[in-house]
């Protein structure tokens, strides 16, 4: 039996290299029409959460908790998207004042401290500001600290169970 070598004809190789340029080009059109798809859907469900009151969590004897993130040297204000320096919590037209008095109008609302990276100094000046907001009016907050993982879980929108409950 004779076999004989078949020539690879550059034409063939030449075409096959254009199909898989022009394979791979449409992948990447429809990756980049996938992403603008999905970017623009987060940016509509981030939208629909700007409401007042839709970063509240049930905290306690039935009442409502609104979540606050305390850093170092700033605190966080989820709802209305703010960071507030230490040094600036208690003045009386800052952000933290105007969303402590919205918050505490109500019965059994108050404000939960999630405590990220040593916050807790931070979280005991925007207290204290608390208690000289409402000198004869007791004011109840609640904290709890957060670590990475945590942070991670709450991103991806899978909170463990134990904070669930």
């Amino acid at each position: 039996m004779i076999r004989r070598k078949r020539k690879v004809n550059n034409e063939e190789s030449i075409a096959s290299i254009e199909v898989f340029g022009g394979v791979f080009a449409l992948l990447l059109v429809l990756y980049v029409i996938m992403n603008i798809f999905s970017s623009s859907r987060l940016e509509e469900r981030l939208d629909e959460l700007s409401n007042n009151g839709e970063y509240k969590i049930s905290w306690g004897e039935h009442g409502d908790g609104y979540v606050v993130l305390a850093y170092p040297d700033s605190i966080f204000i989820i709802e209305n998207g703010s960071f507030i320096p230490h040094k600036n919590i208690c003045k009386k037209g800052s952000s933290f004042y105007r969303y402590a008095t919205s918050v505490y109008e109500g019965d059994q609302k108050q404000i939960i401290f999630a405590i990220l990276d040593n916050g807790v100094e931070t979280m005991r000046i925007a207290r204290d500001c608390l208690q000289s907001i409402y000198p004869k009016k007791k004011v109840s907050i609640g904290w709890m600290i957060i670590d990475d993982q945590t942070m991670k879980s709450i991103k991806i929108n899978d909170i463990p169970y134990y904070l669930e409950e």
